[in-house]
């Protein structure tokens, strides 16, 4: 045989040795890929819309492109040239739509780099949406298993809007409540009375009014059909075809705009006795808008007024479906699961996309995937945030906000918990892993502030139990061994995290809601105005101590970045509004608590307590108006005066 020859066929062994160790080796590698998020599919579930529809034939020169855009895209936020780098970065994503990078990079850019470079709130506010929505409602569209995205769309709803790192952090969760109390409405506080839930829960109203726009999802959403929901709906529901002419003739459609146009009245029900007055706007204020009119004359005539109950799920459940791109029965999973999210708080949506992108991560088994930890970490967070301040308090007669504690998902936080250390395990192949490398020393911390919360509430048999769990999962290790730290008692411990936080917002509120409490359950609901007088006393001294470390003002905002209700009689007033809405007290017991709440205190908050009480008096068949009468002296708001104050949205602009 030749030397030739040999060569010929030396090399062709080596050709298909080749071949076959690329057929071993591409499904590990494509899994390595699919693993690290480094590969996109052209083909993937959602089509691209026709403005990308000339990629494929750009071939290689796309990558070439792409790559020079990146480079000047970097530089230029390099140098504080951010606009232009907001430019380059659209054309990326025209570019690179199945990439997820590529979204975060620009949504990062408009939340967290344009915002700042701005100088009124309104401004501000305007970026961070846009940098919201562009992984939401396109990002996410186009790229539905990242848990890239998910993760990052869950920190920037958390971090920007959630916690306080913002000067106009404060204007962020107004616009955000706003919007959604637009559209959902706000949620009630009671229970359904002796009804658990799969995890042997109580069932909350919320979640069982959320049933029903999840219920509406799946039935005309779900799947592919023949007919359109709307078509299919109306002929479900023959009854409100008066309410759908109406709304036709007027120019209202079934879409977020104008569901929030009829959510901004519905919002105003509970507050104003003669919503039809406000088609008459005082002398010098602006006229109601055309839309805005009609959607007034719908909610306010007594005929349509009962059909619009009907088609409201329904309605709900399209504008998140078509224009929010969420999924109402992932959204009731959870909160059946946590609780009864409150969604005008954006903990509640970082939760929902961390919990849903954590589902996504699907068969990505390593625990060396940061964004996959990350993600859990990201619902963890959103659950402990609820529990600091996820009672959302908002005022639609004066657009104020105010977030209070919800000792309701104090439990959520443990179960998020769990169910990221199983994942951590799974991760592992089965082998337990301490999930405390990654999880261990916060959950440590929430069990000791949730002990501090429950201790400050009156609960002392709570408090004792997340005592007793903390010192039982880590009184042993290293540093608490040293330090003796779960030698205390209760008391000593509660006093000792009190004065290592009391720098933090959320523990002094805390604290004075705990002093509120105190002052209604054994002052007022004893009849002893010096035992109210006390506990009252010790929550004005706490807040004018933070206020005084803490309250400044910025020049941004009127209301400072860290700091408490503008006065003490806010934050009191807000408390108390809070504790008598709650159904965590018996109707029986609130209505001993108004008998000896001061004049001055009842004419402060009847407007604000007055909504859910009703609703929980009527669903337990008592007389409001005989339990909680109007105190002396209460007069309605007048309509004008909400004119005035300019509570009715912008929908257009946003």
């Amino acid at each position: 045989m030749s030397k030739d020859r040999v060569i010929q066929l030396v090399c062709l062994l080596l050709i298909v040795a080749a071949i076959a160790a690329s057929a071993v080796l591409s499904p590990v590698i494509n899994r390595q890929r699919r693993d690290l998020q480094l590969s996109f599919d052209m083909k993937a579930d959602t089509p691209l819309p026709p403005k990308y529809a000339l990629l494929p034939a750009l071939g290689s020169l796309r990558g070439i492109a792409v790559d020079a855009l990146w480079y000047r895209a970097e530089m230029l936020k390099r140098e504080g040239k951010f606009f232009e780098a907001n430019t380059l970065a659209r054309l990326i994503t025209d570019l690179q739509p199945r990439f997820p990078a590529v979204w975060v990079f620009h949504a990062w850019n408009l939340a967290f780099n344009i915002s700042v470079e701005t100088y009124t709130p309104q401004e501000r506010w305007d970026w961070v949406n846009k940098g919201i929505r562009l992984l939401r409602d396109e990002g996410l569209v186009y790229n539905p298993r990242s848990v890239l995205i998910y993760k990052e769309l869950a920190w920037c709803l958390f971090f920007k809007l959630g916690k306080t790192s913002d000067d106009a952090h404060w204007y962020y969760k107004t616009m955000w409540a706003q919007e959604w109390n637009d559209l959902m409405g706000a949620p009630s506080l009671g229970k359904v009375d002796d009804e658990k839930n799969q995890y042997d829960r109580p069932v909350y109203q919320a979640t069982a009014a959320f049933k029903l726009i999840a219920d509406a999802a799946d039935e005309y959403f779900s799947a592919q059909r023949t007919v359109e929901p709307v078509t299919r709906f109306e002929h479900d529901h023959p009854e409100i075809a008066p309410l759908i002419s109406a709304m036709r003739d007027a120019g209202l459609a079934l879409n977020a705009k104008d569901l929030r146009r009829i959510g901004q009245f519905l919002a105003l029900e509970p507050y104003i006795s003669d919503l039809s007055q406000l088609k008459h706007p005082p002398p010098g204020a602006p006229a109601i808008p055309p839309l805005d009119a009609a959607a007034l004359d719908i909610v306010t005539d007594p005929r349509l007024r009962p059909m619009l109950d009907t088609l409201l799920p329904f309605w709900r459940a399209k504008a998140l479906i078509e224009d929010y791109h969420m999924q109402p029965r992932k959204m009731y999973e959870l909160m059946d699961l946590f609780g009864p999210l409150d969604w005008r708080h954006p903990g509640a949506h970082a939760a929902y996309f961390g919990y849903l992108g954590a589902q996504m991560a699907g068969e990505l088994r390593d625990d060396s995937k940061i964004d996959v930890l990350n993600t859990d970490r990201g619902v963890i967070h959103a659950m402990q945030m609820m529990t600091t301040d996820g009672m959302v308090e908002y005022d639609p007669t004066t657009g104020r906000l105010d977030l209070l504690p919800d000792p309701r998902f104090i439990p959520a936080y443990d179960e998020a918990w769990d169910i990221a250390r199983k994942r951590q395990i799974e991760s592992a192949h089965g082998v337990d892993v301490d999930a405390g490398d990654a999880f261990a020393s916060g959950h440590e911390n929430f069990l000791l502030r949730a002990m501090l919360y429950a201790y400050l509430y009156g609960d002392m048999e709570e408090a004792r139990h997340y005592f007793t769990k903390a010192r039982d999962l880590y009184a042993d290790t290293p540093a608490n061994q040293f330090n003796k730290r779960y030698r205390d008692t209760l008391e000593d411990m509660v006093l000792t995290e009190m004065s290592n936080d009391w720098d933090l917002q959320e523990v002094a509120q805390a604290f004075i809601q705990g002093m509120v409490q105190q002052a209604m359950l054994r002052g007022l609901l004893n009849n002893r105005a010096d035992v109210f007088d006390r506990y009252i006393n010790l929550g004005r001294l706490a807040y004018d101590r933070y206020q005084e470390k803490r309250g400044y003002s910025n020049l941004l905002t009127e209301r400072g970045r860290l700091s408490l209700p503008d006065t003490w009689r806010d934050t009191f007033n807000q408390s108390y509004v809070a504790i008598m809405s709650s159904p965590m007290l018996s109707i029986p017991d609130r209505i001993r608590i108004w008998q000896n709440t001061p004049i001055t205190l009842q004419l402060d908050t009847y407007l604000l307590i007055r909504p859910d009480l009703r609703q929980q008096c009527d669903q337990q068949q008592i007389d409001f108006n005989r339990a909680f009468p109007a105190p002396p002296g209460f007069v309605e708001p007048t309509t004008p005066q909400l004119q005035q104050q300019n509570v009715l949205p912008d929908v257009e602009r946003q």
